[in-house]
């Protein structure tokens, strides 16, 4: 069995104790950190390069054993002396392994991987060929053979982790948990680790595959045992799954960041241009002529027309962007309700320079409607009506909107006023792309004094 990396990663738990079997030494891979193959609750068992050691996980402190047979007996007895536990719930594993017979058992690494009994290795451990079919863990069979792989990823650095072994159908899943637990938690930390762990953690899924194939390990062994060498399913393991939820999410936010699909007029936001009027950074000038003043006051974008029959419209277009079905929006009300007779309401705006825009008007003295064609100085009424339940009067409020759908061969007008749709109207001349929004104030006698707190633009 090979364990590449630090850590281990093979689901191995610790053998027998002073009075039992010394277990079979670990399989030895070269490597310049600590690699620990038993553990308790305060202390590890495990090999450096040059010998056997046993970490106080506490204090940090480390003896060290010669890396030899009669090493591994020390370094198996004083870990069995300070973890009992451990070494006899082991204990039960390897009573139907082979017996230790004066050499390190389990397989040692060579250039390929692989060693034979007849292969010394040059720090003078030996190495025993492993009975074939029989796990490389717990010593009991059927076995089959198994490779599992981790990765750690460090942003700018990134370490692999493998197990293979020949291993039983409980082995194998206890390898299996513990390589998935470190790809989950782990692996996604760098750009390069991100698509490695993804890899790893599919064919990991392949492999185990393998394990439903094998029989019930023989001998039986007890139930905490058991557990132990199957290692705590995934399901079990909640950091797991909220690393990946956090690692999704972040995923999710950058791509949709970076395509722009968030952003205004994106694939998940339809609103193209959105304006908040209580507030003078929303952008539209501030004018005083002989026909209107304009500006910024008490919370909203107050226009008053100071001449008879005159309109005044301000457009916010865009000149990348053109859609061909948009939804316009405005929100405003009298600035009294002894305010002069007018007409207020939202641009669809097609062309700013030439004027080309349909316009929703109101008078919410008279509770008039109109759907407007503007084309230079022209205008044509395309609809017109009354409706005194949706049209608010006095000073009240109203939010009129404008639905422009100029995706077919007719364009079709929809107009709804505070939320319930009043008219449609089609233009089979029309226009059908629109590059903005606009807001409209109108009065007859002059005087009429409109205060306005929103307009939007919305793709349909």
């Amino acid at each position: 069995m090979t364990e590449e990396g630090t850590g281990s990663g093979s689901g191995e738990e610790p053998a027998a104790g002073p009075t039992l079997p010394t277990p079979p030494a670990p399989t030895l891979i070269p490597s310049t950190e600590p690699t620990y193959t038993h553990e308790g609750d305060r202390h590890r068992l495990g090999y450096v390069t040059d010998a056997f050691v046993l970490s106080d996980k506490d204090t940090g402190q480390t003896e060290r054993f010669a890396l030899s047979d009669e090493g591994w007996r020390q370094a198996w007895g004083a870990f069995a002396t300070k973890e009992p536990a451990a070494a006899r719930g082991v204990a039960a594993v390897y009573r139907g392994a082979p017996t230790d017979r004066g050499r390190t058992s389990g397989l040692a690494v060579g250039p390929d991987g692989w060693v034979t009994a007849t292969q010394p290795r040059r720090d003078g451990v030996r190495a025993e060929d492993w009975e074939p079919g029989r796990c490389q863990v717990c010593g009991r069979t059927p076995a089959g053979p198994f490779t599992f792989r981790s990765n750690v990823g460090m942003l700018l650095a990134r370490r692999t982790y493998s197990t293979r072994a020949s291993l039983c159908r409980d082995c194998a899943r206890g390898s299996f948990r513990a390589h998935q637990y470190r790809n989950l938690t782990q692996g996604w930390w760098g750009l390069i680790s991100l698509f490695m762990t993804v890899s790893y953690l599919v064919s990991n899924v392949g492999q185990i595959r393998g394990a439903g194939r094998l029989a019930e390990p023989s001998p039986v062994v007890d139930e905490d045992v058991e557990k132990k060498l199957r290692g705590r399913p995934l399901a079990a393991r909640p950091v797991a799954w909220l690393t990946v939820a956090g690692v999704v999410a972040l995923v999710g936010w950058l791509v949709l960041n970076q395509t722009g699909a968030t952003a205004p007029g994106g694939a998940l936001n339809p609103t193209l241009q959105s304006m908040d009027l209580t507030s003078a950074d929303s952008g539209l000038p501030s004018r005083d002529t002989v026909e209107v003043s304009a500006g910024y006051s008490g919370g909203a974008y107050v226009v008053t027309m100071k001449t008879g029959d005159s309109a005044e419209v301000l457009d916010r277009v865009s000149s990348t962007r053109t859609v061909s079905s948009v939804r316009v929006e405005v929100s405003a009300a009298k600035a009294t309700a002894g305010s002069p007779e007018g007409l207020m309401g939202v641009r669809c705006v097609s062309d700013h320079d030439s004027n080309k825009a349909y316009e929703f008007l109101i008078d919410s003295d008279s509770s008039t409607f109109l759907i407007v064609r503007s084309e230079g100085e022209n205008r044509q009424v395309l609809r017109r009506g009354t409706n005194a339940i949706s049209i608010r009067s006095d000073n009240a409020v109203n939010v009129v909107t404008g639905s422009c759908d100029g995706s077919a061969s007719v364009v079709v007008l929809t107009m709804s006023v505070n939320d319930a749709q009043v008219a449609t109207a089609r233009d089979p001349g029309g226009y059908h792309t629109f590059q903005g929004m606009g807001l409209f104030a109108g009065t007859k006698d002059g005087g009429t004094t409109w205060r306005f707190t929103k307009l939007s633009m919305r793709r349909l």
